[in-house]
């Protein structure tokens, strides 16, 4: 049986070490971590899309930036809300609102 035209929510496979399977009921995707690295995925906490990396295959069940707990995630995090809220940074000056600028 063919896997499913979708964007595939991967998950490490337990019964062979360093591949991955779509968790999706209906689908058969199943591949290995080489060819998995850079392909797009769905977060497994959120739902969002997002590209895997060498990071994601470490997990068991691959995560968003948004979703992660490390210090990576965290930074990114951070910048994603600064961006949210028009925040600049400029060198020597701090933080300042847009609003504030001259």
């Amino acid at each position: 049986m063919p896997s499913l035209k979708h964007i595939h929510t991967y998950a490490q496979y337990k019964g062979r070490k360093g591949y991955f399977k779509c968790i999706h009921p209906e689908c058969t995707h199943f591949t290995s971590r080489e060819l998995v690295l850079e392909k797009k995925s769905c977060c497994t906490s959120c739902g969002g899309e997002f590209i895997l990396d060498y990071e994601n295959t470490q997990m068991v069940r691959p995560r968003c930036l948004m979703c992660r707990d490390t210090k990576k995630a965290k930074a990114f995090q951070i910048g994603k809300r600064l961006l949210a809220k028009e925040i600049s940074f400029t060198v020597g000056e701090g933080l300042i609102e847009k609003g504030e600028q001259e």
